[in-house]
């Protein structure tokens, strides 16, 4: 995880900030890939309230927030959109298919979902109820 932390930076100092922010995210689909089988295992051990789990999730909450200020001010994105619904959208991504071409299938589904952040439209929010 503190790669991928570090990686967020070093990806802005070396690339347009829409592309550091898709990079990152093919990066944490990637990370994902890796760490699949071992979900199970991580939940049955941990409650989500472990110092190792918040500071890890810092880190990667941290890091993609960076990437969307980026890319945000420099109109790569559109506005309005929060670090942590993106960071809903990539466990999505990651762990919505048990399916074993799941990741070609997910990097794909990434590249649309970049595209929609590309888009200039507002975004549209439900209405309250």
């Amino acid at each position: 995880m503190e790669n991928l932390s570090a990686a967020a930076t070093q990806l802005i100092e070396t690339m347009a900030p829409g592309d550091a922010l898709h990079e990152w995210m093919r990066r944490a689909l990637e990370y994902a890939a890796t760490k699949k089988g071992m979900t199970s295992a991580l939940a049955s051990i941990t409650d989500g309230s472990s110092e190792l789990y918040a500071y890890s999730s810092r880190l990667y909450t941290d890091a993609v927030t960076l990437l969307v200020q980026r890319a945000t001010e420099s109109g790569d994105i559109r506005e309005g959109v929060d670090p942590v619904d993106l960071l809903g959208a990539l466990g999505a991504l990651a762990h919505g298919s048990a399916r074993a071409d799941w990741q070609a299938r997910a990097l794909r589904l990434l590249d649309i979902l970049m595209d929609g952040l590309r888009c200039k439209q507002p975004i549209r929010l439900p209405t309250p109820e």
